[in-house]
Order: C-alpha cells, then structure tokens, then sequence
C-alpha cells in the first residue's frame, strides 16, 4: 500500500504546471471532450482555474447528478 501511495505522489508532484491559462483549460477540456464523444461516453467534464469554472461540457447520457460529483 505505502508502494502505490509513493507512486501517487510522485504522479501527482509531475502533473504540476509552470503556468495554466484559460486557453490552456479550454485546450485540455476540449481534447476531453472530443476522447470521450469519441468513446460515446455519458459524462460531464469541467475544467476550474482559480475557483473559477472556466470549461464545462455534459455529453449525451450524462445525468443532472454528474454536475454535482465535479
């Protein structure tokens, strides 16, 4: 267990950006949205910057209740 935490956080310490724009979040929430109608799957994809949500989408299939588990 304490192997898979270390790894976790190592993974997590990579995924930390210089820098995060709103173009970016509409870039990456974009690439998202296009993998996942790609793959017909039924879910909602936000993208928050600075408590800000700056992309959101929910795809066909997708529940009212998807929008509160973001």
């Amino acid at each position: 267990m304490t192997e898979f935490h270390d790894q976790i956080l190592a993974e997590a310490e990579e995924l930390v950006f210089d820098r995060f724009t709103r173009e970016d979040a509409w870039l990456l929430g974009s690439q998202l949205r296009a993998a996942a109608v790609e793959r017909e799957l039924p879910v909602v994809i936000g993208v928050v910057l600075g408590g800000q949500r700056v992309f959101h989408t929910a795809l066909d299939g997708a529940v009212p209740d998807n929008d509160s588990w973001l």
